[in-house]
């Protein structure tokens, strides 16, 4: 990205400067996992920010969370040295909620950072978001950081429009999101990606400022292991063989049918394909994605077992599903924000695969073309070369050490500690 450099690499230019040694009082908006919990069905915002909050608060950082309430949670809690306050729900009364609690809230931070993704608080979130942002600079008198998790970029605004059955016409929605992507970097101090590529979308997609963005990968979680492989198999009923797997929500973006269609090209009796995903509930209600997951029902059920439908992998499952498989195959047709299965399968040392949308993240040799045969020639390619499967347990240990918590929560400091330092001065 031009004129601008990862946050990653400005850490180090912030400690030299002093800042690491700054307490900085952030106050974090967004979804949150109840206590003793971290990946959850209804959002995996919530893993992202728990582990942002936890890492911050090990290095002396004072961290409160604006969370979205819960049935059956309380209003305020504190979870391994957080501050957590229940005090929005997802639709229009957000950000009147968020900004009250804000106000309530102010002198306990310094800094907002606000997470951010597609209909994140509700269906309105693209028209409702610029204006909370808005409010909250005006109302709560702190600079705000905000994190865009997916981007979308412009020419495929119309394909999003008809994978996620939307009845507004594309040039208005690629209108809305222009929109309120600019009013949203006017109203931040800064933006924050994961990659560098999607910060590229910004800059060039919708016209934004290279310096206005800082890039801070998505953490990985450290020291997770894998359990036997043949005692996974056995509790989930799969036999000998090559296992490939895919975890995530169902989506169509995310080249599932892509996927089935190449391992419908290898041999059912040495090849099984696993997928632990569970239906969007954001889109249960919309007839275009009820047919796209009832496609994938009907081929799992006509492979005789080749194919299987796990479900959603609760956390206190997901060694099991991983350890069962040899690989994860990512097989996006669209990439617009970090890998959330990427990212844990790191923690786990499980080898990916990858479509190249994820070029400039994953090697080049683990990459493969957005078709079947491609893919499946992927697939056949890494049971069949040692070399290959090497690479993708050395890269599995790299990207893991690299995105650790603790660099993510350093980078995250610096940033915070510019952002304060340039409102003091400004």
């Amino acid at each position: 990205m031009d004129n601008a450099e990862p946050e990653a690499t400005r850490c180090a230019s912030a400690q030299r400067h002093g800042f690491e040694r700054m307490q900085i009082r952030v106050c974090l908006v967004s979804p949150y996992p109840p206590p003793g919990t971290r990946h959850t069905i209804t959002s995996s915002m919530g893993s992202y920010t728990k582990n942002l909050a936890e890492a911050l608060v090990a290095q002396r950082h004072r961290v409160i969370v604006l969370a979205e309430q819960l049935q059956s949670l309380p209003a305020v809690s504190v979870d391994d040295g957080v501050h957590v306050v229940r005090c929005w729900r997802r639709g229009l009364t957000f950000p009147l909620r968020v900004v009250w609690a804000a106000m309530r809230h102010r002198r306990r931070f310094d800094v907002l950072h606000i997470q951010h993704e597609f209909f994140l608080y509700g269906a309105a979130t693209p028209l409702l978001f610029p204006v909370t942002l808005l409010l909250l600079r005006m109302l709560a008198r702190r600079p705000a950081v905000v994190t865009l998790h997916g981007v979308i970029e412009p020419s495929l605004v119309r394909t999003f429009a008809g994978q996620y059955g939307m009845s507004v016409d594309p040039r208005f929605l690629g209108a809305g999101l222009q929109i309120s992507t600019k009013l949203t970097a006017l109203f931040a101090k800064k933006l924050v990606t994961h990659e560098e590529r999607l910060a590229n979308v910004l800059v060039h997609g919708y016209g934004l400022r290279a310096p206005k963005i800082a890039v801070i990968p998505h953490g990985v979680e450290q020291g997770r292991s894998l359990v036997s492989q043949v005692t996974a198999r056995k509790e989930l009923g799969i036999g000998t063989g090559h296992v490939v797997s895919f975890l995530g929500y169902l989506a169509p973006y995310k080249g599932l049918e892509m996927l089935v269609e190449a391992v419908k090209g290898l041999d059912p009796q040495a090849y099984t394909l696993i997928i632990g995903g569970g239906e969007n509930p954001r889109l249960s209600s919309v007839s275009i994605y009820r047919s796209f997951v009832a496609r994938l029902k009907e081929e799992a059920a006509r492979s005789r077992g080749a194919i299987r439908l796990l479900g959603y992998v609760r956390e206190e499952n997901l060694a099991q599903f991983l350890s069962a498989a040899d690989v994860l195959v990512l097989p996006y047709t669209e990439v617009m924000a970090s890998s959330g299965p990427m990212n844990l399968a790191a923690s786990f040392g499980e080898p990916v695969l990858a479509s190249r949308g994820f070029a400039g993240v994953h090697p080049d040799a683990l990459l493969f073309e957005a078709n079947p045969g491609a893919l499946r020639a992927k697939i056949e390619e890494f049971f069949s070369s040692s070399c290959l499967r090497e690479l993708a347990q050395r890269e599995a240990a790299r990207f893991a050490s690299e995105r650790s918590w603790p660099r993510i929560a350093q980078a995250t400091h610096a940033l915070y500690a510019r952002v304060g330092r340039s409102e003091t001065s400004g």
